[in-house]
């Protein structure tokens, strides 16, 4: 018995003409061996989908094993009460009234469509006529849409005039009209027609759009750009759909579209950003979305105020501007690998000048452990946002004049005058170091040498004589000579009284140029060079 699917088939099975229970087992049923059982085919079980007490309804009918089509649908009036027309779906497809039930895969199951009446509401210039038609329940709402079209000679949209549902929108073309069973269908044209004219033009234009579109969703069929709209001056919400404008027949839309601004990366100009503005709009607002990280803008060698709106910085549609990034780059000490300072820079400015501000001294700089070239940019670089730069100090060069000679050395960064004056043996009487720009005035023994670097971040010093001192040499009569050092402001007659203690004479008398001198006059009254001449008789 196992071996026959009667799932939804009704059979019957003798044996010796007595009626056998296909419920039973074959020893409830005295089969045996070789036994002889008749069976034959009475009905069989169908499932359908029908509309039936204001729903769909799955039900089981029994109809004969030789039934058509035209059978069942015979016996679905007949058994429901239909008094209207119908017809049997499977699948959605229409089915032939001769082919066989039979002839279907078991457990399929078949759709009644029947005729319903739809209660239509038609919106004809403003006016509203009240309607009946007819349809099959598994008709589509765009079947009956294509009815009305001719009628109002245009595109058609159905709304739903019923309390529980959104009457504001048009229903799918590809609902099954069973899902409108019983409400009141409102049927009016789908488009409207619209005046509009692009701001600063004169020509207005007109156009035909679905009247459920928003003013946003009109903007973006007519511009190519981001826009927005006016009517009379007054700013519209693009949120509003065109049915709710209740527009007048005179009445034009004006459309303003965003001007367009190209900025490139000075430093790569294949790195373009196209941003869309309105003239009121601030500029740092409308870039913050295309470029990371903080910038400077430039229109030519003109630096922008991105806190100001494009209209007061000047800038109008095509534009092209150029934008620098400004990254924050951390200096380190290269011997302690400590934080020394911060700062944010622009990637176009060279490191040199970068550092110009914090080290007088000469400097080695690292980056990513390797030295860098101090003449690079930090584009050039490749240095991004957030990292680390080492700075090496280095000692100062200094450059010392003596006696007309030249001495490159190198110094420490705290050498004070008086240790690079022990250091250098520089211990002549009278003699002093000055700035080599500036001899004016000597240098005081606790000053740090390093604080006197120029541009080329040496130091150049000279070591040289008091400038208010002078070498003269005396001859006497027995043309021995001596070598003193005197003060300009120095009277003569004091410079003889010491001479002589010095040297333990007695007597003396001094002449320049064989003439004798005036002993209340000064070194400085006779204009004389270093290494004048006297003559003295002692």
């Amino acid at each position: 018995m196992t071996n026959v699917n009667y799932d939804n088939l009704r059979i019957k099975a003798y044996k010796n003409g007595q009626l056998i229970d296909l419920n039973g087992t074959y020893k409830s049923e005295g089969i045996q061996d070789g036994d002889i059982i008749q069976y034959c085919l009475s009905d069989m079980i169908v499932q359908l989908m029908i509309w039936t007490r204001n729903q769909r309804q799955i039900k089981e009918m029994c109809i004969h094993f030789l039934d058509t089509v035209k059978d069942l649908k015979e016996k679905v009036i007949n058994q429901f009460k239909i008094t209207d027309e119908c017809k049997i779906l499977l699948n959605g497809q229409d089915l032939h009234e001769n082919e066989y039930i039979k002839n279907f895969k078991n457990n399929v199951m078949f759709t009644v469509s029947k005729v319903f009446h739809f209660k239509i509401e038609l919106l004809l210039d403003n006016n509203i006529e009240q309607s009946e038609s007819r349809f099959y329940e598994t008709d589509r709402v765009s079947q009956m849409k294509s009815l009305y079209t001719d009628l109002f000679q245009d595109e058609v949209c159905i709304q739903v005039d019923n309390k529980n549902e959104n009457k504001d929108d048009d229903i799918n073309d590809d609902d099954e009209l069973s899902e409108y069973i019983g409400k009141v269908l409102r049927i009016s044209k789908k488009n409207i027609n619209v005046k509009y004219k692009i701001q600063d033009l004169q020509t207005v234009y007109e156009g035909k759009f679905n009247k459920f579109k928003t003013l946003g969703g009109m903007l973006g069929d007519i511009a190519k750009r981001k826009s927005r709209c006016y009517i009379a001056n007054n700013l519209m919400d693009q949120t509003i759909k065109l049915i709710d404008l209740n527009l007048d027949p005179n009445t034009v839309i004006t459309i303003e579209s965003t001007s367009k601004v190209q900025l490139f990366d000075l430093n790569n100009t294949h790195n373009v950003v196209e941003i869309d503005f309105y003239p009121e709009d601030i500029i740092g607002y409308a870039i913050k979305n295309h470029i990371k990280g903080k910038c400077v803008i430039q229109e030519g060698n003109r630096e922008i105020n991105i806190q100001n709106s494009f209209r007061d910085e000047n800038i109008y549609n095509n534009d092209h501007l150029h934008y620098i990034l400004l990254v924050t780059i951390k200096f380190m000490s290269y011997k302690t690998k400590e934080l020394q300072y911060q700062k944010i820079c622009r990637m176009d400015t060279k490191i040199s000048q970068i550092l110009s501000q914090n080290h007088q001294n000469k400097i080695r700089v690292y980056y990513l452990e390797r030295e860098i070239n101090q003449d690079s940019t930090l584009a050039e670089l490749e240095v991004p946002d957030s990292q680390e730069l080492f700075i090496e100090e280095l000692d100062s060069t200094l450059i010392l004049h003596v006696d007309d000679k030249i001495r490159t050395l190198t110094i420490d960064q705290k050498m004070t005058v008086q240790l690079f004056k022990e250091q250098q043996k520089l211990n002549r009487e009278n003699y002093y170091l000055y700035q080599l720009r500036d001899q004016t005035q000597a240098l005081p023994n606790d000053f740090i040498l390093k604080s006197l670097q120029n541009n080329n971040k040496e130091i150049e010093l000279i070591y040289k004589l008091d400038h208010n001192i002078i070498k003269i040499i005396l001859i006497d009569q027995d043309e021995k000579e001596y070598t003193e050092y005197v003060k300009m402001n120095q009277k003569f007659k004091t410079f003889l009284q010491e001479f002589k203690l010095k040297y333990k004479f007695n007597d003396g008398e001094m002449f320049y140029d064989g003439a004798t001198l005036n002993l209340d006059q000064c070194f400085s009254d006779l204009q004389i060079t270093q290494n004048a001449k006297f003559e003295i008789i002692i």
